[in-house]
Formats: C-alpha cells, structure tokens, sequence
C-alpha cells in the first residue's frame, strides 16, 4: 500500500473546518449561559483527548496537532469551567440555607 502524502491544502482545510465546528457552541454558550446539558466526565475527557494531541504533535514536530490540541484544550475547558460555574449556581437555589 502506497503512503499517504501530505496535502497543506487539505491540513489546511480540516483545521479550519475544525476550529469553525466549535463557534456555534461558543455563540451559543455565550448567549445562553447554559452548559448542562454537557458532562462534566465528558468535557474532562476530551479535554485530556486534546492535551494528548498536543503533546503528540509537539513530539512529533506535527504543528497542526499541536494547534488543533490547544485550540480544543481551551474550547472544552471553556465549556467545563462554565459547567461547572452553572452547577454551583443550581446548588446553591436547592441549598435552603444558602441565600
């Protein structure tokens, strides 16, 4: 079997893609304050999944890795850290003592 070649156009092409894929969400999340319906093991875990990217790339000299992994790193912890922001909110509503 043939190896692939690299293709700068496509790299190019599925990074944009990418990164594109995630303002939706960011839009959404932004205007709406709302992250619950996301996991917090989920967000966690692909937060891990990109650090590995990362640090996959940075090896490996491949910079695209390197930069899709920090990009989503930041995504899914934005995404966390305001799920995690949303569910001390709730808590506290349940908490009778809490005001």
């Amino acid at each position: 079997m043939a190896a692939l070649r690299r293709n700068p156009a496509v790299s190019t092409f599925i990074f944009l893609l990418a990164i594109s894929a995630t303002f939706p969400q960011i839009a959404k999340t932004i205007e709406t304050r709302q992250v619950a319906d996301f996991s917090s093991w989920s967000l966690l875990l692909n937060m891990a999944t990109n650090m590995a990217f990362m640090l996959y790339g940075f090896k490996h000299k491949e910079w695209g890795f390197v930069a899709l992994g920090v990009w989503f790193t930041g995504y899914w912890t934005f995404l966390f850290l305001l799920n995690r922001q949303q569910d001390n909110r709730e808590n506290k509503k349940k908490d009778p003592i809490m005001p």
